[in-house]
Order: structure tokens, then C-alpha cells, then sequence
């Protein structure tokens, strides 16, 4: 698997072969695989409707240059070792932009697959529903690529995937009505968007301040910011926003946010996070933040890019406002968050509520 992953760095960075050796600082971090699940659904907020279930799986694998490392070296240890691999492929990360900092950076390869459910807010009217949003599923695949330092962090991410029946979301929500929670079977899937093969290109970059002196074993604080971009035919949008935690051995991370292009998942930024800790730690936190977006483009409200299907006028300026809870107990964590996201299409009508559950684990 790794060295497909190898493969794909070296598409993205297809650059001159030149080299160099570096020591790779908070070696321990960077030599982490995280694996991340996240469920989001309006069921925690009490409707059935609009924006309605998203998953997503994320697997980020371990700093490239730790890939040729032995992990049972005395240097790994102590948390700082030199890169093993060849010098070529130490040319590719360090001459990337925003290297600035290439021996503290970590330089990441992700992968994240979903499926995001949109219907009406009425679920049993099989006709077409042309003053609500459309019925409309989009499953994906996204790799992505990391450059993450203590205190800033950039991700570029290509997503791309199916809009219509073959994105399955009919499927999925009929299983968890029929066979799960026993409740209203949905009638209007015959309306769904066309079929479309759809993609983004996203980059976001992210700032860590830590608000107090010492965060670890103790009462800390710390905000995170963002900005970024995504484009393509699913969403066009510019986005900020920015969060703040607070709590007890807060994890060294830069949070992890709802499903969204270039999004978080809690990678360890240096050795002190607490899911890296010799003996067993945890840490338990709260956390509220908001997202703004500049929308230019949103398929699953204005419809299929290149054939005639349901759609609604988009708001152009649409906010989150999010709020949670996290805990970390060895090398796991889990947060939970409730989110508000105001009107995004015009008719609706005091915004939605809906729930987001990430676990994660670092191995």
C-alpha cells in the first residue's frame, strides 16, 4: 500500500532528482498512521431532512520520510531521527511551497472515502418537490497531501466521485429507514439529480496559536484558524473560520473538523500530544468554532452541471456554527459536535441543526 502511496507523492511532486539529508524533528508524530471515522446526520437534532447522513473514512499515513525508517531504532526513541529515504525524494517534499521549515514539517499522504445524503425536508411525497432542495447523494474518493507544522499547516486535496443513483445514497438511507430505525421509508429517490462523474480541487491552510503556556497535563488553550478554496463542478467556494478549545492535555493537533474538502482529522503535530504518551493518558476538552463560505457553486442545490434536473436558488453566504466536546484515552480519540448551519437555499427556513461523531485512532 505504501508504496502506492509512494507513487502518487511522486505524481504530485513531479520534480527534478536532486538530494539532501535531513533529521526529522517530533520523529514520534510523524511516524504515526491515523485512521479516522466520522458520522454526521440530522437524527441528533431530532429532523429528517436537507442535509441528512454524511460518512466519511480517513486513513493518514505516516510522514513520507518515515516510511524507510526502522521504528525500533534508538533515535525513533527519542523522537528524532534522520530521513531514510533516497535523496531525490528528499528533494521533492523540501522543495514544495510552504516548506519553509522542512525539518520540523511533517509532509503527509491522505485518503478519505464517503457518501453525503441530501433530501426534502418532507421524505414521504414521491412527486417532485420544486420549492425544496433536490433529492441528491455524492459518494467519493479523496486523496490528499499534508505539509503540517507546529503552527501551520497546508492541505491539498483532489476529491472525485458520482452525483445520482450511483452514488448509492438511495440505497443507504431506504437500509437504515427499513432495517435499522424502522421508520419512514422515503418515496421521492425517482427524483434525484442525473448521474455525474464530479470532482473538487481544495486547499486549505491552517494556523495553531497555543493560548497558555502549557497545555499538556494541565488546564490549556488554544484557537485555530483557517482559509482556503474549493473548485470544481460539485462546489465552488472560498472559505475561513476558526476554532477554539479548551480543557485538560489538550491533543497537539489542529482539531478535527465536520466532513468537508481539506478538512482535519487530529494529526499529532509533535511528541507531546498526550495519545503519544509512554503510559497511558487522556485528555477530555470543549470546543466551539464557526466556518463562513462564499458560495459560488453547489450541485446538490442548483443541479447537474451538464443535463436538466430538480434545483433551487443557492444562498451565496452560508455559515456554520459548531460547538462539542473531545476526549483522548491512549491513542484514541473521540469528539462530538453540534452544528448550526444557516439557510443555504432560498425558501428554507431557520437554518439546520445535525450532529457530527469522529473517532479516530493513531497507530
Amino acid at each position: 500500500m505504501k508504496k502506492l502511496c509512494a507513487a502518487f507523492v511522486t505524481l504530485l511532486l513531479a520534480l527534478p532528482a536532486f538530494g539532501q539529508q535531513a533529521t526529522i524533528v517530533n520523529g514520534k508524530a510523524a511516524s504515526m498512521d491515523n485512521f479516522s471515522f466520522k458520522w454526521e446526520n440530522d437524527t441528533f437534532a431530532g429532523t429528517d431532512k436537507w442535509y441528512t447522513n454524511g460518512l466519511e473514512f480517513n486513513w493518514t499515513l505516516a510522514d513520507v520520510r518515515t516510511w524507510d525508517t526502522p521504528t525500533d531504532s534508538e533515535a525513533w526513541a527519542q523522537g528524532n531521527f534522520s530521513s531514510k529515504l533516497p535523496d531525490w525524494a528528499q528533494f521533492l517534499v523540501s522543495t514544495l511551497p510552504f516548506s519553509e521549515d522542512y525539518d520540523n514539517n511533517q509532509y503527509r499522504v491522505g485518503f478519505s472515502f464517503g457518501q453525503n445524503m441530501y433530501t426534502p425536508a418532507n421524505i414521504r411525497i414521491a412527486a417532485p418537490q420544486p420549492n425544496d432542495r433536490p433529492w441528491a447523494g455524492w459518494l467519493y474518493l479523496a486523496p490528499s497531501f499534508i505539509v503540517q507544522g507546529e503552527n501551520r499547516m497546508d492541505v491539498f486535496e483532489l476529491s472525485f466521485g458520482v452525483v445520482g443513483s450511483w452514488s448509492g445514497a438511495e440505497a443507504t438511507q431506504k437500509f437504515i429507514h427499513d432495517d435499522i430505525l424502522h421508520t419512514t421509508q422515503p418515496m421521492g429517490w425517482s427524483n434525484q439529480l442525473a448521474n455525474e462523474f464530479a470532482f473538487n480541487l481544495s486547499w486549505q491552510r491552517y494556523w495553531r496559536y497555543q493560548l497558555t503556556d502549557e497545555i499538556s497535563k494541565t488546564f490549556g488553550a488554544d484557537f485555530v484558524g483557517n482559509a482556503g478554496f474549493t473548485a470544481g463542478n460539485v462546489y465552488v467556494y472560498g472559505n475561513a473560520g476558526f476554532m477554539f478549545r479548551a480543557g485538560y492535555n489538550i491533543p497537539h493537533d489542529y482539531g478535527t473538523s465536520l466532513i468537508r474538502p481539506a478538512g482535519t482529522y487530529g494529526n499529532p503535530v509533535n511528541n507531546s500530544d498526550p495519545r503519544l504518551a509512554d503510559s497511558l493518558d487522556f485528555s477530555i476538552y470543549g470546543f466551539a468554532g464557526t466556518q463562513q463560505y462564499i458560495m459560488g457553486r453547489n450541485i446538490f442545490l442548483q443541479g447537474n452541471t451538464f443535463a436538466n434536473s430538480a434545483s433551487i436558488g443557492m444562498k451565496n453566504w452560508v455559515g456554520d456554527f459548531s460547538m462539542g466536546i473531545g476526549a483522548t484515552t491512549g491513542p484514541f480519540m473521540c469528539n462530538f459536535t453540534m452544528n448550526w448551519r444557516s439557510n443555504e437555499f432560498d425558501g428554507e427556513s431557520g437554518g439546520q441543526w445535525f450532529g457530527s461523531l469522529n473517532m479516530s485512532v493513531l497507530f
